[in-house]
């Protein structure tokens, strides 16, 4: 049977709703949770506004990493485009433009029908980070071991558990793309083949010897 992509949409201004909070992290982007119109249906999302001028890979790399996991099979929520209005643009903390911004977003969930736990970083307190328990999720699910295998076909150096997400039934998607291919610039440094890109997913599951079972699950 014939695998459907769903390429990214582009929802232009009257996709977006309204402003929901801030979040934390967002380095190569600021980042807030909004209220958006997608296809008919209220949801939340990932807004990322990025430097496009300075930052274009960035951009490519969210989508290209979308594509990559509906190819691969890993959940993987849709990103899209749309319109940010001057006034939320202030909310999330830059300056006030003169018009409208346009923003790569994600929705915050790949299913509405699916319950999410929350990304692995919120489920603990800052200091006590349980990598065994991370561990286990990431192996007990088809999609915990394919994401390592996404990570390694991708290049992405930044799976840190602030973008390992956890779903009911013991479920994983993948979100926060703007990484792969060697990181967000298009820079004779971050294209040489000798950059840094180790697979993180990798080093959490692998943080204590793996058994046989585990070694071929992965």
């Amino acid at each position: 049977m014939t695998k459907i992509i769903k390429l990214p949409i582009d929802l232009g201004p009257q996709g977006y709703v309204r402003f929901v909070r801030k979040v934390n992290g967002g380095l190569l982007a600021t980042t807030f949770l909004a209220q958006v119109n997608y296809l008919g249906e209220l949801r939340r999302a990932y807004i990322k506004i990025y430097d496009h001028t300075a930052q274009p890979k960035a951009v490519f790399n969210e989508v290209l990493g979308y594509l990559y996991a509906q190819a691969m099979g890993l959940p993987s929520p849709p990103v899209f485009f749309l319109d940010v209005p001057p006034h939320d643009v202030v909310a999330s903390g830059l300056p006030a433009p003169i018009s409208a911004v346009r923003a790569v977003a994600t929705l915050e969930a790949h299913d509405p029908n699916v319950a999410t736990d929350g990304a692995a970083k919120t489920l603990f307190d800052a200091g006590s980070i349980d990598l065994t328990y991370i561990r286990q999720r990431l192996l007990s699910s088809p999609a915990g071991r394919a994401l390592v295998a996404f990570d390694e076909v991708i290049g992405n150096g930044d799976r840190n558990i602030g973008n390992i997400v956890f779903s009911w039934k013991h479920g994983v998607v993948a979100i926060d793309h703007g990484c792969i291919l060697t990181g967000p610039l298009w820079t004779n440094q971050s294209l040489n083949s000798t950059h840094d890109c180790g697979n993180k997913a990798f080093e959490i599951i692998n943080h204590k010897q793996m058994g046989n079972s585990e070694k071929s699950a992965v």
